[in-house]
């Protein structure tokens, strides 16, 4: 009886501190949509800070490289602690690790956020893009634009 209660009482003390809580850590899926062709390879880059996203590579928490395939890939980021993200995706089709612009600025490969944020004659804002996880997987589709 005494060792059933002392169960019963870590069982609670640990959810109430969320130690045992497997839903603690989510998963995001990307569904990474509109890819035109099989050349090079989709970067998915994963960022908490403002300031980073879309393009400082170095500084995004978690990243996946996958082989382009044309139509949609999908990717899986695991054991995601609740908080504000936004994704960013380039189709590098050159694999040169860049997003490659034209003498204006604009990109000549493919790119994508979260919330299909993309605006006209910007990069993508991490205020527009971002979005919550608080304990639930999350799935996203993220459209790529090319010009």
């Amino acid at each position: 009886m005494k060792q059933v209660t002392l169960i019963t009482l870590l069982l609670v003390l640990c959810s109430a501190i969320g130690a045992c809580d497997a839903r603690a850590q989510s998963a995001i899926n990307v569904n990474i949509g509109k890819i035109r062709n099989n050349k090079g390879v989709c970067c998915v880059l994963l960022f908490t800070d403002p300031s980073a996203f879309p393009g400082d590579a170095k500084r995004a928490i978690a990243s996946k490289v996958i082989k382009a395939e044309k139509g949609v890939r999908n990717i899986r980021f695991e054991k995601i602690p609740p908080g504000t993200y936004a994704i960013a995706v380039i189709h590098d089709e050159n694999e040169d690790g860049l997003l490659n612009t034209n003498f204006l600025g604009i990109p000549k490969e493919g790119y994508g956020a979260s919330n299909n944020n993309l605006p006209m004659t910007s990069a993508p804002k991490f205020s527009g893009s971002s979005f919550t996880i608080s304990g639930k997987d999350k799935t996203l589709e993220i459209g790529l634009k090319y010009y």
